[in-house]
């Protein structure tokens, strides 16, 4: 795979155990690409919908709570993608839209799909002013 070969070269010109590429997708969302030990392209949010949600900060948004993590669960199965609390622990979560790669292709088609999924999620939670 191409996208595993790239990182691997970057990584060893910048002297760096592992690199993570950031995408910036076209509807604004932010998406991460890293290799695995398995040989596979994890694409991922990085938790940031999660914490977001979370953090309810503007009140433009439904807290993560409030909408239910079967509900974010729901857009992420239509996608056909997990979401794995890959950044907290039990008491703690940190909750990633993610899916794994093993072509380059396949890398193409989830970073368009993890971009939607979080695109998806902030519309459904979005207030709608009284």
């Amino acid at each position: 795979m191409e996208t595993q070969q790239v990182l691997q070269r970057l990584a060893t010109l910048i002297r760096q155990p592992e690199l993570k590429v950031r995408v910036e997708h076209e509807n604004l969302e932010t998406v991460y690409l890293e290799p695995t030990a398995e040989g596979e392209i994890l694409v991922h949010d990085r938790g940031h919908a999660h914490t977001y949600l979370s953090t309810g900060g503007d009140q433009t948004y439904l807290d993560w709570s409030e909408l239910g993590v079967e509900h974010i669960r729901r857009h992420c199965d239509r996608l056909q993608l997990s979401l794995e609390n890959r950044l907290g622990d039990e008491t703690d979560p940190g909750y990633c839209i993610c899916g794994r790669a093993k072509t380059d292709l396949e890398v193409a088609e989830l970073v368009n799909r993890v971009a939607v999924c979080q695109d998806e999620i902030f519309q459904s939670a979005y207030r709608n002013p009284d």
